[in-house]
């Protein structure tokens, strides 16, 4: 579950950009 969590911040990491 907890690897679900990264993930959305990693998609967000990328609008960020």
């Amino acid at each position: 579950m907890g690897e679900f969590q990264v993930y959305l911040e990693l998609d967000r990491s990328q609008q960020h950009d």
